[in-house]
């Protein structure tokens, strides 16, 4: 989704979320800025409902818990609150302090279905702010132009290692909450553009 900044002066944390509970349309907050998200196109609507049955079905009774992207995640260092399309959280959940538990602080996995507006944005900013969570482990980002899952992992020592799935046959390893997940499933009834040779 795309995001745009709504006004020129800053709100603190209470005003964003007095304000964000009786908005028609959701914003995210950085640092005192609050931006507007778009709605997303129906691919991304169909890619992120397809991932969310996927991964659900595979925690099974792991003890995980999915959210969709009605759920708000806390990046503490960036001061900032996110509507990812899809957070996992592995431990019981904690809540921002003052948030009406509509603020996870302890994702497991973070998920998000690239738009082309957004796409820059979500591979470098954002997840700089994403890795100020200390409990996160996974980080996803999904194409919708093309079959493409790229997965940040964060390995024991604190470093991020990537890896790239581009094949409908590949399987994609969403190893820090126990599951593998095909790309066929992500992309199921989705129909990508040719492009020109």
């Amino acid at each position: 989704m795309h995001a745009t900044a709504t006004s020129e002066f800053r709100l603190t944390q209470d005003e964003y979320l007095v304000r964000e509970r009786l908005a028609a349309s959701k914003s995210e907050y950085v640092d005192g800025i609050v931006y507007a998200m778009a709605g997303g196109s129906s691919k991304h609507a169909l890619i992120q409902t397809n991932i969310t049955a996927t991964v659900w079905n595979g925690i099974g009774e792991r003890g995980c818990l999915t959210y969709s992207s009605e759920m708000k995640i806390w990046a503490p260092a960036a001061k900032a609150y996110f509507y990812p399309d899809l957070s996992v959280v592995c431990d019981v959940p904690k809540y921002r302090e003052g948030t009406q538990q509509d603020a996870l602080e302890n994702p497991t996995l973070l998920l998000e279905v690239l738009s082309p507006s957004t796409a820059n944005y979500d591979r470098t900013r954002k997840f700089s702010m994403y890795r100020s969570i200390p409990s996160l482990r996974q980080y996803v980002l999904v194409a919708q132009d093309e079959p493409r899952v790229e997965i940040f992992t964060k390995d024991p020592q604190g470093f991020w290692i990537f890896t790239d799935y581009t094949d409908l046959e590949a399987i994609a390893d969403f190893n820090a909450i126990g599951i593998t997940v095909p790309l066929a499933a992500i992309y199921k009834r989705i129909e990508f553009d040719e492009f020109p040779a």
